[in-house]
Parts: C-alpha cells; structure tokens; sequence
C-alpha cells in the first residue's frame, strides 16, 4: 500500500463512514484532526457546530488531506423547520468548513466531499454515469448538489483538487438506516420481503470508500463509487439469512402489497398521520437503481470487494 504524505482534516468522525476513515487513518499512521460537536478523545479534535459558524482551524502541516463526511441523512424531514436544519447542516455547514479552510488553503493536498447518488433526484435506473443531470428536489440531494457545487468553485478558485464521492447504499458493520432494520428485523424473525424482492440496488462497501479516499491524488474529479455487483433486495436478505443461519422468512405477495400501499396512500392524505409503507415506498423496493463506476475504475484504480462475496465481514454479523 502506498503511503500518502501529511495529516488529515475529518468532519463526520462521530458517524458509521467516519469510524472507517478514523480507522484507515490509524492504519496509515497519520495524525487525524476531527471537526464536530462530539468530543472525540482519540484524535485532535475541535469542538464546534458547523451549521452555527466557521470552526477555529490552525494552520495544518503541508499536504492535508480534507476529508468533509459531516451532514444529515437517514431521515425524511417533513416540517420546514426540519428541511431547514438539513440545510444548515448540510449545505451551510460545509459553507463555513470552506470558510475556515481558504487562509490554509496551500497546505492542503486535496479536498474529499461525500457526496450521494441521490444528487441524481432518480428512482429507477440502470447504468446511471456521472453525466447524468443532477435534478434531486428533496432537501438531502439538493442540499448535497449544491455543496458540491460550491466545493468545485472554491477548490478551482484556491488550487485545491476537489473529489466528490456518490455513494449508494453504504454496507459495513452494524450499518444504520434501512440496512441495518433489515439485519434486525432477520435476526428477530420478522422480516417480511414484497413479492420476489428483485429490484436491484447499488451498494458500496465502507471499508473500500475509505482506502481509496487516502490513496487520492491528482487533480480531483466526481466518480461514483459501487462494489460492482448491484445485488437484489433478495439477495442480499439471502446472504444475511446464511450468515445468521435463519430459516426463509414471511413473503408478502404483490397484490397483497399493492393493497396495503394503496392503504398507505390513503393514509397520507390526513394532515396528521404518515403511513410507513405505500405506492411510492413499494415502486423503490422493485424498481433497479443501479449506477455506473466505471470512470472511478478508470482513473482512481477503483477495485471494490463486492458486497455478497464477503456478507460476514462487511455486514459484522454471526
């Protein structure tokens, strides 16, 4: 493995992706300088809200590595109170990050955003590149597009290389979001799959997302990351059952799942109450949104592990 020179400037440490990047650190044995409201005794750390105001950032050692993973996910904002902290967080946050960065801006090496492929605003697809129009309405993928943006500008403006990552579904140990309700609902029996569960998802592994984001170098780029594969709902329920060495579960047949969404849809018409399943829910679960990662492959050296092939050590399970 080669070595990259210089420390590394993290936001996000406090979150699943950044534990993977504190811990690539440690195995490049560079120092790491963490940016968050948690306190992280391990690393140096500066105690700050990002969302509030730009942090208090010392000059680094020349050839920091910025590596800004901060940001809110894994929740669907309904209030205009919520959609304006994703937006302070996600969009302002970074805004002061490159604030406190521009006086420091020759001693970096590079800025790395973690991005998502939901910038694409799409619900199906197959093969999607990065050339594809960047129409995300919700607040997390607009709010994402336009922090890319505004990163882009300012690394073309100060001579910093910018790489910003789309990321899918993120596999790794003891995963949140909807991956992680899967491995516990397996785990305590109640899982239960719509239909044949052959929609087809992009996926990445953490730990693959983490080596490739230190060994960077050049002049920047957007790639999107997957492991390649795109595995089924099915089979990736398949490969965690082998593991935890569960019997096949409940399957809930189409049209039993179209009514209980039309259900679910009528639901979410009273101004008080939101059903947890319904049309649109059901359309993402059989819809393939799988996206291309062969310019990554090309010019990063992109060589994922694939998701089912190591489901144990990805998914921390057994």
């Amino acid at each position: 493995m080669t070595e990259t020179p210089g420390n590394v400037i993290l936001t996000g440490a406090s979150g699943f992706l950044g534990g993977y990047f504190l811990a690539e650190a440690r195995h490049r044995n560079q120092e790491t300088t963490t940016l968050g409201r948690r306190n992280l005794t391990e690393t140096n750390h500066i105690t700050c809200d990002l969302a509030a105001a730009p942090p208090a950032i010392s000059p680094p050692p020349a050839g920091t590595l910025v590596i800004h993973n901060a940001g809110l996910a894994h929740r669907v904002p309904k209030t205009e109170a919520e959609k304006a902290a994703f937006f302070a967080v996600n969009q302002t946050g970074t805004d002061h990050l490159l604030q406190a960065l521009t006086p420091h801006a020759a001693k970096l090496r590079g800025f790395v955003f973690i991005s998502t492929v939901a910038v694409y605003g799409l619900q199906e697809g197959d093969q999607i590149d990065e050339s594809t129009a960047l129409n995300a309405q919700d607040p997390y993928g607009a709010g994402k597009i336009a922090a890319e943006q505004n990163i882009t500008r300012w690394g073309t403006q100060h001579g910093v290389p910018v790489w910003n990552l789309r990321l899918p579904l993120i596999a790794g140990g003891d995963p949140p979001g909807n991956l992680g309700a899967m491995i516990q609902a397996i785990r305590a029996g109640y899982y239960c799959r719509i239909g044949n569960g052959g929609g087809r998802r992009s996926w990445v592994w953490a730990r693959d997302v983490a080596r490739l984001t230190f060994s960077l170098s050049g002049a920047g780029g957007t790639y999107n990351l997957t492991d390649g594969a795109h595995p089924s709902f099915f089979e990736i329920e398949q490969g965690l059952r082998k593991v935890l060495q569960k019997p096949r579960g409940l399957v809930l047949p189409r049209t039993v799942a179209r009514l209980t969404a039309w259900c679910g849809d009528v639901i979410d018409t009273l101004p008080v109450l939101k059903a947890p399943f319904n049309s649109a829910r059901l359309q993402k679960m059989e819809a393939h949104l799988m996206f291309d990662d062969r310019r990554a492959r090309r010019a990063l050296g992109w060589n994922p592990h694939t998701v089912l092939e190591h489901v144990h050590e990805v998914f921390d399970v057994g």
